[in-house]
């Protein structure tokens, strides 16, 4: 009878344990159609709805990762940032080998300064995942700022042979060559960001600054016109749409933008340069 009661036992307990393992995969298993359920609505253009059935996601199973990473996306989209990252620092509590809450936070943290944090964490990610081209693209922007050059060069090109039809490393590597005096290399890069994106503003700004250094001031005032369209209020693009005009011996045109420059930016240090100017072209 004692020999039949322990086999009883360990019956029931063989019994439980695989019910209780059932019943963590049942868990999971919805938890992973509601997240699906929540991508869709995401790609059909209701955040409100993902956001919904990530939530229940989460409901579902606690311990499941991605509801959260992909709420704090939302949330970061929406601009509540700080309530984003604590969604990716929960995602990564949870899963310490998913890593696109490592590069989010990664962004997060280099936008408030904190470079050294921006750099652990994206090198972090990259470890998990070497074929993500905006993780070499702001482990490049980290290391440019830091006086790298080389390396950081090195970097936005592995960003752009993983990601070609991008124009965001074409950008960081065009900026870079204009900081380094590399005229050339810089129009070449900023005009291939431009022509992936025609609303990078970065490199529609940066490309005015190229033509200003090299004195073609016609490409100038184009490229500062297709940025003004994006960016109308913008001092120093009002300042410099101005300033190639008059170089362009166009004054009436230059006229507007530098009295638009002087209700933008009124304490401006070149305030009183401008309005010389203004004057003489009046007068």
């Amino acid at each position: 009878m004692k020999s039949l009661s322990v086999r009883i036992i360990i019956v029931f307990l063989m019994v439980a344990l695989g019910a209780g393992t059932a019943f963590a995969e049942t868990a999971r298993e919805k938890a992973v159609a509601l997240k699906n359920k929540g991508n869709a609505a995401l790609q059909a253009g209701n955040p409100e709805e993902a956001l919904r059935y990530y939530r229940k996601a989460i409901e579902a199973d606690p311990t499941y990762a991605n509801p959260y990473n992909n709420i704090g996306m939302i949330l970061e989209k929406k601009g509540d940032k700080e309530k984003a990252a604590t969604c990716y620092r929960e995602a990564i509590s949870r899963d310490a080998s998913l890593y696109q809450p490592y590069l989010n936070l990664a962004f997060y943290s280099f936008e408030k300064g904190d470079e050294e944090e921006a750099e652990n964490l994206c090198r972090k990610a990259l470890k998990l995942n070497k074929a993500d081209a905006s993780a070499y693209d702001l482990l490049g922007e980290i290391t440019e700022k830091k006086g790298g050059i080389a390396e950081a060069e090195n970097l936005y090109r592995k960003a752009m042979a993983l990601a070609p039809s991008e124009g965001k490393s074409f950008f960081l590597l065009g900026r870079l060559s204009y900081r380094k005096g590399d005229y050339s290399a810089a129009a070449s890069l900023l005009a291939k960001a431009v022509k992936l994106d025609s609303r990078d503003k970065g490199a529609l700004f940066n490309l005015s600054l190229v033509f200003s250094k090299t004195g073609d001031y016609q490409a100038m005032v184009e490229a500062l016109a297709r940025y003004l369209a994006l960016e109308p209020a913008d001092p120093e693009g009002l300042y410099l749409m101005g300033a190639g005009l008059i170089k362009l011996k166009r004054g009436k045109e230059a006229a507007p933008y530098l009295k638009k420059f002087l209700e933008a930016a009124p304490d401006d240090r070149r305030v009183p340069t401008v309005r010389k100017a203004l004057r003489q072209m009046e007068g």
